[in-house]
């Protein structure tokens, strides 16, 4: 009695998930299950954006007169940002809507 309980209840849960009625959304006329490689992306913006707040979280608390020797610097960071630059200017060379398989493979990994 007890399993057959646990099943009905399992399957009463699914009845009233699928039953209810969502509401409206910009994504309305996508299928009701998606997975990520359906969805477009702009991935210039993305670049940008990613970019943008990267350089906003660098913050240097530096005296009033300071100069290029005052500046802390990790060299391998900077290694990494300037290759990192680099293969964004050379894969981000897209048409404006995107899917994840337009991705070169090292960069999804």
């Amino acid at each position: 009695m007890k399993t057959i309980s646990i099943i009905f209840a399992f399957l009463l849960s699914f009845s009233t998930t699928y039953a209810t009625d969502a509401t409206t959304s910009s994504y309305e006329n996508l299928e009701e299950e998606l997975f990520i490689n359906d969805i477009p992306f702009n991935t210039g913006e993305i670049a940008a954006e990613y970019l943008y707040y990267d350089a906003q979280k660098a913050t240097f608390n530096l005296p009033e007169e300071a100069y290029i020797d005052d500046i802390p610097f990790d060299t391998a960071c900077i290694s990494l940002d300037c290759r990192y630059a680099k293969a964004m200017s050379e894969v981000f060379i897209m048409p404006q809507e995107e899917t994840i398989y337009d991705l070169p493979a090292q960069l999804l990994n």
